[in-house]
């Protein structure tokens, strides 16, 4: 089976949450297992990585922020992206779908430079994409 990350990389803003539920049931139509990654890549590195499920994401529409939590972390060493790579290995992840602005895109653009396949998902509240 099929397995990608989810995770949020910037500030918090509205339309997380739904993003996440949107995004863990559509793959479980296809197949496709979902690990979310809290506090973003910081979080990756740390092992805060959990299976996300129906269960995990039912009724979250209506609440704020993120259930995943966020950090400001954007992997641009050579150190951080061979770890974040190997982490991906470990998981078993095939990719990343990635939630934010500015700050995703560096990170899914770094990523990619190194093999790890990844695609953003635009939330911000800075408009700053």
């Amino acid at each position: 089976m099929r397995r990608i990350g989810v995770l949020s990389v910037g500030n918090d803003c509205p339309g997380l949450n739904p993003a996440i539920r949107s995004i863990v049931v559509n793959a479980i139509e296809q197949e496709i297992e979902v690990m979310g990654i809290k506090d973003g890549f910081e979080g990756l590195l740390n092992d805060k990585v959990d299976m996300l499920v129906r269960n995990n994401v039912s009724g979250i529409l209506h609440q704020g922020g993120t259930i995943l939590g966020t950090s400001l972390f954007i992997p641009e060493s050579d150190e951080d992206l061979t770890a974040i790579k190997n982490k991906t290995i470990q998981y078993g992840i095939t990719g990343y779908i990635i939630l934010g602005g500015r700050n995703a895109v560096r990170s899914a653009l770094n990523l990619q430079r190194y093999g790890v396949p990844s695609i953003i998902v635009p939330a911000t509240i800075d408009n700053d994409l």
